[in-house]
C-alpha cells in the first residue's frame, strides 16, 4: 500500500500490520464513594509539632553525648594501643612484638610513639591508619600522631666494652678481698 493510499482510507480501516503500534484502550473509571470515617487527615497539628521538636532535641542530645570527645589518659591510651596493635599487626608477629615494646606519651592532643628501629619504619607506614583509629576512638579530629626513634639502653647509657682492668676494679670495689688475693698470690689480671 502506498503512502498516498493511506490518506484516502479511513482511520478505522488501518490494520495492525499497517500500523504496528498498539493502541491503548481507556479503562472505565469507577467512582469510589468515601464516607466521613474514610477521609484521611492531612496537615500538621500543634501536638504533632511539639512531638517532632522533642524527638529531634533528644536525638541531637544523644548524638552529642555519644560523639563527645574523650580525654586521653594513660589507662585508656594503653588499652587503645593494645587494640590498634592487634588490628595493624595481627599477622606480622615480628612487627607485633617490636610494636608492643613501644612506649606512648601524650601532651594535649598529640600522641607520641617511641618505637625501636624495627617498629619505627612499620609504624610510619601505618600512620594514616593510626590517625584514623585514634580520631575515631577519642571522637576528636584534632589528634595527631608523632613518632620518635627509641634509642636502645646501651646507646642511651653510652656503655662500651670494659677492659679486664676495669672489670677487676669494679669487682674489687664490691669485694675488697679480691685485691688482697691478687697481691698475696701475685696474680696478673691483664691478659
Amino acid at each position: 500500500m502506498a503512502v498516498s493510499d493511506i490518506g484516502t482510507q479511513s482511520h478505522a480501516s488501518i490494520t495492525q500490520e499497517q500500523f504496528p503500534y498498539k493502541q491503548e484502550t481507556a479503562k472505565p473509571v469507577i467512582p469510589i464513594s468515601k464516607t466521613q470515617s474514610d477521609l484521611v487527615s492531612y496537615g500538621i497539628t500543634l501536638e504533632g509539632l511539639k512531638h517532632l521538636k522533642s524527638s529531634a532535641r533528644s536525638k541531637l542530645n544523644d548524638d552529642a553525648n555519644r560523639n563527645a570527645p574523650i580525654d586521653i589518659t594513660d589507662e585508656n591510651l594503653s588499652s587503645s594501643w593494645k587494640e590498634v596493635v592487634e588490628r595493624i599487626a595481627s599477622e606480622k608477629m615480628l612487627y607485633k612484638s617490636a610494636i608492643q615494646e613501644s612506649k606512648l606519651t601524650f601532651i594535649g592532643h598529640e600522641i607520641t610513639i617511641h618505637a625501636n628501629v624495627v617498629a619505627f619504619d612499620f609504624l610510619k607506614s601505618e600512620r594514616i591508619g593510626l590517625l584514623d583509629f585514634f580520631k575515631a576512638h577519642y571522637h576528636n579530629e584534632q589528634i595527631n600522631v608523632l613518632f620518635k626513634a627509641k634509642m636502645s639502653d646501651l646507646e642511651q647509657k653510652g656503655e662500651h666494652v670494659m677492659s679486664t682492668r676495669e672489670i677487676f676494679d669494679m669487682m674489687a670495689d664490691k669485694n675488697p678481698n679480691l685485691r688482697v688475693l691478687k697481691d698475696k698470690f701475685g696474680m696478673d689480671i691483664e691478659y
